[in-house]
């Protein structure tokens, strides 16, 4: 069952943001709050407050070595000795350095540019990696100076970092998915085996302390993956090798055939955006027409009275009927209208959900082209494997015709049959 290990009387402090267990003795236990760092060195028995000039800070990350302990946040990265007891700023990007007087921690009332945030923090042997929105930092001494981490291959913006004690790699989480960095190449390659889709990935860790497995923590549920087997290039690799080896599907269209087909069935052509831009000028050369129709009528009648009898007299009825109709024309929205505004708005989310469209199709056409190599060149003499990539080939073609209108299976169809003519004659 759970226990309840810590808390105190101020909900701020309550409310944990990070936490961090030192690799080099497991009962020194660091977490990072919205007010503060507490740390204890006896499994969470005991907690001693060590926030100093950060109590007010909100504390994204943590990590520690034999020699300092480092803390991330939204005003950068700080810094605490083994023999000193307050936080010293190594790093914060674009505000300028303040004097010693002002170094204050990071807090909260006072304004920071966004790139400035701390997501997380790495340490591998004398190295320190941080990730900044996008980018990765590093640095060799200590955080006195730091450096450009290589970024290509890698997108989205850097949740975490795992620095590998038992193998010389490095992986990264981030709102893309998870990567690995190649060092001969050197870039970043795409771990993806088995996500259909590009999802948000939190944290990534290691199952035992073999490192042999990791496990992703994403915004669509658990992920366990089995390291240096997936990385996304070994797509291009499947595709020269169909090439080299001959193997070709005919009966199949191409990547960029089914892209345009995706893009005709979700309606989120670029060309849809420039008519609605076209037929929003010309809308300013249709006039406003209006009209109306009123109609009156009236009754006369007078009433005589006298001292022997009553009458009323009753006259013509009065009756009236008016047409008007009116035409105008608003020439300046042939220049710039409230439509304008609109489309812009329509354009920017109909770009997001061409590339995830996009992007969900790529995996799926890539991953079904390795499944299908793995058939062909090594087929599996276990059933139930062979069953189970047969069955999973058949999930992508599934996913492709239900991101395409079911053009691969028509196409695939529509081949077969042409084939089957050629043969007949």
């Amino acid at each position: 069952s759970w226990k309840n290990v810590f808390k105190t009387i101020i909900p701020e402090k309550n409310h944990i943001l990070s936490i961090e267990v030192s690799k080099h003795n497991p009962e020194n236990i660091l977490i990072g709050t919205k007010n503060g760092i507490f740390i204890s060195d006896d499994l969470g028995h005991r907690w001693q407050d060590i926030s100093a000039n950060l109590k007010k800070a909100s504390v994204k990350c943590l990590a520690m070595n034999e020699e300092a302990i480092y803390a991330g946040g939204n005003s950068g990265l700080y810094i605490r000795r083994k023999d000193s007891t307050g936080w010293e700023r190594l790093l914060v990007r674009n505000p300028p350095e303040k004097k010693a007087g002002e170094e204050e921690a990071l807090d909260a009332a006072e304004p920071e540019e966004e790139d400035t945030a701390v997501n997380c923090i790495a340490i591998k042997d004398n190295r320190i990696y941080i990730g900044m929105d996008k980018d990765i930092l590093y640095s060799e001494d200590g955080g006195r100076n730091w450096r450009s981490f290589p970024h290509e291959g890698l997108t989205g913006i850097i949740n975490y970092i795992l620095a590998p004690s038992k193998i010389d790699k490095l992986y990264c989480a981030t709102t893309k998915g998870v990567f690995e960095f190649v060092k001969d190449r050197p870039r970043w390659l795409e771990l993806y085996k088995g996500m259909d889709k590009n999802s948000s990935v939190n944290n990534i860790i290691f199952d035992t302390i073999n490192e042999d497995s990791l496990w992703a923590l994403t915004d669509r549920g658990v992920y366990r993956l089995e390291s240096e087997r997936y990385a996304m290039d070994q797509h291009i690799d499947i595709e020269r090798n169909l090439k080299s080896l001959k193997i070709a599907f005919d009966n199949e269209p191409a990547f960029q055939e089914l892209q345009q087909a995706a893009i005709r069935f979700a309606e989120v052509s670029p060309e849809k955006i420039k008519n609605w831009r076209r037929e929003a000028r010309l809308r300013a050369l249709m006039p406003r027409l209006s009209f109306g129709i009123d109609r009156n009528r009236s009754t006369n009648s007078e009433i005589y009275t006298s001292a022997t009898r009553d009458y009323v007299v009753f006259g013509p009825d009065d009756e009236t009927n008016r047409f008007d109709m009116s035409i105008s024309w608003e020439l300046g929205d042939m220049i710039w209208s409230d439509d304008q505004t609109n489309i812009d708005v329509r354009s920017r989310l109909m770009v997001q959900l061409r590339n995830d469209i996009l992007d969900d199709l790529r995996r799926a056409y890539y991953e079904r082209k390795r499944i299908q190599f793995e058939l062909m060149a090594e087929p599996p003499k276990d059933l139930k494997t062979r069953f189970e990539k047969e069955l999973r080939l058949q999930e992508l073609t599934s996913t492709i015709d239900d991101l395409t209108g079911n053009y691969l299976s028509e196409r695939i169809r529509q081949q077969e049959q042409y084939s089957l003519v050629d043969r007949l004659d």
